[in-house]
């Protein structure tokens, strides 16, 4: 299972690929198709840790969270990208690369005070420093 370090380096992967540009927002297996049509083409405006839980930021407020739980992870290159191999729940696309994520326990957008929610839930995040 990916800890808290791993989720906050993968914060700073997408942070640094995506944040600022708009991303091209794709499900090719299909389990993620209605909030990836809601987030495709948006700006990705900040990427944080939570513990190991990570949120993608998007303007018009549309927050992306994802928990890697025990078999999720990402794959992220530079583009081309390859054309998607096995159960690729989440592709990310901007001019700097993409990011595929597979096999998450949780890929969802959140309802509004939905990070709010999580963050009661969760309490602090030692590797934070608020």
């Amino acid at each position: 299972m990916p800890e808290g370090h791993t989720v906050h380096r993968l914060a700073a992967v997408h942070q640094r690929m995506f944040a600022g540009r708009p991303v091209a927002v794709a499900s090719p297996q299909g389990r993620f198709a209605e909030g990836a049509l809601r987030l495709d083409g948006r700006l990705l405006t900040d990427a944080e840790a939570l513990g190991k839980h990570l949120l993608l930021r998007f303007d018009h407020d549309q927050v992306l969270h994802v928990h890697l739980g025990i078999y999720g992870k990402y794959t992220v290159g530079p583009l081309p990208a390859p054309a998607p191999i096995g159960a690729v729940r989440l592709r990310l696309t901007a001019d700097t690369g993409y990011a595929d994520l597979r096999g998450p326990n949780a890929c969802e957008l959140l309802e509004p005070g939905g990070v709010k929610t999580l963050r009661d839930r969760l309490g602090p995040d030692p590797l934070r420093g608020d």
